[in-house]
């Protein structure tokens, strides 16, 4: 689904600014403002339609819902073992039912 890429894109460019820059840039602070509401206007889109984001960070790592890319040393982690401690890439799933599983890092 091509849609998952656009919000995809859209995190990663919200992430990617530093609150500094925001403070010190106030053309990069209203652009950021409107990928944050473009954002927005996305995931309450998604809602309404019935698709839910599957974010799993700390969670049980559920092979249903998340598909491990990496694991992460238990020493180096702050959750148990089995458990979800990155995600890399959000899931979805639409009325209840998996779509697009959760890129994840698990503890070891």
């Amino acid at each position: 689904f091509f849609f998952f890429q656009v919000a995809d894109i859209l995190d990663l460019a919200v992430g990617a600014v530093k609150k500094e820059d925001l403070d010190n840039n106030a053309s990069l602070k209203n652009l950021f403002e409107g990928l944050e509401m473009t954002r927005t206007v996305l995931q309450k889109t998604f809602v309404k339609h019935g698709l839910k984001q599957i974010s799993p960070e700390g969670e049980k790592f559920d092979p249903e819902l998340h598909e491990a890319v990496f694991q992460i040393p238990k020493d180096q982690a702050k959750f148990e073992s089995g458990f979800v401690a990155q995600v890399i890439k959000t899931g979805y799933a639409l009325q209840n039912r998996p779509i697009r599983a959760a890129k994840v890092g698990v503890v070891q």
